[in-house]
C-alpha cells in the first residue's frame, strides 16, 4: 500500500512494507463481528417471532422468511437515520 502526502507541494510517498503482516487481523475482525452481529440479531429475531411459532400462528420457515424480509427492509429504511440520530 503506498500513501502519498501532499505538503506545501513538497510530496512524500509512505510505503510500509510491516501493514502486510496485520492484513489477517483485519479480516479476523471483520469475521468475529458478522458473527457476533449475526448471533445478536438472531437473539432479538428468536424473541419477537418466539410467541407467534409457538403459538401456531407462523410455521417456522415462515417465520424465517418474514424475519428475513423485515430485518432488511428496518436495516436499508431506517439504518440512515438511526445513525445520523446516534451521531448527533
Amino acid at each position: 500500500m503506498t500513501v502519498i502526502i501532499q505538503t506545501d507541494m513538497v510530496y512524500f510517498e509512505y510505503s510500509p512494507t510491516w501493514t502486510s503482516s496485520f492484513f489477517w487481523t483485519v479480516i479476523a475482525a471483520f469475521v468475529l463481528s458478522f458473527l457476533f452481529s449475526y448471533g445478536m440479531g438472531a437473539n432479538d429475531c428468536a424473541n419477537s417471532w418466539g410467541t407467534s411459532v409457538a403459538s401456531g400462528v407462523v410455521k417456522l420457515w415462515q417465520a424465517y422468511i418474514l424475519a428475513n424480509i423485515f430485518n432488511t427492509l428496518g436495516a436499508v429504511l431506517v439504518g440512515k437515520k438511526l445513525t445520523s440520530m446516534i451521531i448527533d
